[in-house]
């Protein structure tokens, strides 16, 4: 929990600390303002860890409410400061948008013609990488938000990586009561839902089955496709042939074969 709701803030940290160390060594010249600037933009894509665990340890830090401890002991690292654990993760977002002001203000204030350049291509590189945090949180977020309107008491593996790739209809025929599910197809994992009536106000999801797609077999015929990733029959799962699906789901599949292989070359090559 701690590693998902920290992430990598610590070298986010040393980054800082290192900027303002050599900005306080740099003289006014742009030239070395520019290194200095350089040096940090180089490193502003070690966020994206930052940013991805922000969003997948949102429902940690529910659960962590409760605990008493955890709470007391923030309040005793930031004595008299009343901002809670949400609110001091929030800092490193800001603080981003503060560098990047800090690199149009240079830019701004530069003196020479060649110096206005540089800064011009710093500012492009800087555009180039925000573009990459902002696509990554928003797919940080839409997990997170497909997660959190999923009611049930069901753990979802906390995988700061993971993607949204599909959603619809599925419908199920290994169930006695066979059933048309909504699911949501993730990089690492299918969760299905069955719809709840709640009057007046909007339909929710409760959820039904999650599929852990790291270990899972694909096995299609003329009427339906096959999911197992154990032995039971609680581990295996059966729907109606839909061609668009499988087609998502193999993609899927694919990615995280590839990604075995390259993550652990012996094992894959005695299996």
């Amino acid at each position: 929990d701690i590693l998902i709701i920290f992430a990598n803030a610590e070298e986010l940290y040393n980054i800082h600390s290192d900027f303002l160390e050599a900005l306080k060594q740099a003289n006014a010249e742009s030239a070395q303002l520019l290194q200095v600037m350089k040096s940090l933009v180089s490193q502003l894509h070690r966020y994206l860890p930052f940013m991805q665990c922000f969003y997948s340890s949102i429902l940690i830090r529910k659960k962590r409410r409760s605990v008493p401890s955890f709470g007391n002991f923030l309040k005793a690292v930031r004595e008299n400061d009343k901002e809670d654990l949400d609110g001091l993760l929030d800092h490193p977002f800001r603080r981003v948008n503060h560098y990047a002001q800090l690199v149009l203000d240079l830019y701004q204030t530069a003196s020479q013609d060649s110096s206005k350049e540089a800064f011009h291509g710093l500012i492009q590189e800087m555009r180039s990488i925000f573009t990459t945090l902002e696509d990554s949180r928003v797919r940080a977020e839409q997990v997170y938000g497909i997660l959190r309107n999923i009611t049930g008491e069901v753990e979802f593996a906390q995988n700061p990586s993971r993607e949204f790739v599909h959603e619809g209809r599925l419908a199920i025929t290994s169930d006695k009561n066979s059933a048309l599910l909504y699911a949501f197809l993730f990089t690492d994992m299918l969760i299905c839902a069955t719809q709840i009536e709640t009057g007046q106000g909007k339909p929710k999801l409760a959820h039904y089955i999650t599929v852990p797609l790291q270990s899972c077999i694909y096995r299609s015929s003329q009427t339906q496709f096959t999911l197992q990733w154990g032995k039971g029959d609680k581990e295996t799962i059966s729907f109606a042939h839909d061609s668009v699906w499988e087609s998502h789901l193999l993609r899927v599949l694919s990615g995280l074969n590839a990604q075995f292989h390259t993550n652990h070359p012996r094992r894959a090559a005695q299996s």
